[in-house]
């Protein structure tokens, strides 16, 4: 598992490696991947705030890796960008890698959906155990605008990349394309609890034992 398209956001994987049956070298062990030295200093702001963060808990965290900002950097024609901006992680041993997905999960426009409508509740996505992926349901009353929605809408790549990301210049050539689908089904989709998540219960996938396709199980 992992993810990917990391710009200026990061990418945090905090692993414990306790042995599951005799929680033999119990410890946490905390890996951030993700920004770079942006203009306008995203990336900085958001490493220090991670930092913090993960120093207020109250058990120990043992940092591993930290391919952050200034250490995630590469200059290209001029322009600053992120050296990694994805990586996968391995669910045997904690093996990380750099790593692009051309599998996206299921409803990935609902997965999308859900982020821009502000949901920052923190939940579980995938569950590697029994290859499940839930979707929890959102909803957009009063969140979005019609008419702001109804602008990306129409919009072109230009317009949707300086004003809707962080750093225009290092998106992924869908980044526009997604987005403005993702707009679309908001737009459509009004009373999400209603018409995308009946009776407000989320949306259950599972992933076939080849690990290629997607079956909706609720």
């Amino acid at each position: 598992m992992g993810s990917e398209d990391a710009t200026t956001c990061h990418i945090v994987v905090l692993r414990n490696t306790a042995q599951r049956i005799l929680l033999l070298n119990n410890r946490n062990e905390l890996h951030l991947f993700g920004g770079f030295l942006d203009d306008r200093g995203f990336s900085s702001g958001l490493t220090v705030s991670i930092l913090e963060a993960l120093q207020k808990q109250d058990e120990p965290i043992h940092l591993c890796s930290a391919c952050v900002t200034g250490f995630n950097n590469v200059v290209e024609s001029g322009q600053h960008k992120p050296i990694i901006s994805g990586i996968g992680v391995s669910i045997q041993d904690g093996e990380i890698y750099p790593a692009t997905f051309e599998n996206k999960g299921p409803d990935e426009i609902i997965q999308h959906a859900r982020v821009f409508v502000g949901d920052e509740r923190m939940v579980e996505v995938y569950n590697s155990s029994n290859k499940e992926l839930q979707i929890e349901p959102y909803d957009s009353k009063n969140k979005l605008p019609a008419k702001y929605l109804e602008f990306y809408c129409n919009a072109d790549d230009k317009v949707i990349l300086q004003n809707l990301s962080t750093s225009p210049h290092c998106e992924p050539p869908y980044f526009a394309s997604t987005t403005r689908a993702t707009f679309l089904h908001i737009l459509t989709h009004p009373q999400p609890l209603i018409t995308v998540f009946p009776e407000g219960k989320p949306r259950v996938y599972q992933l076939s034992d080849s690990e290629k396709n997607w079956t909706r199980t609720s």
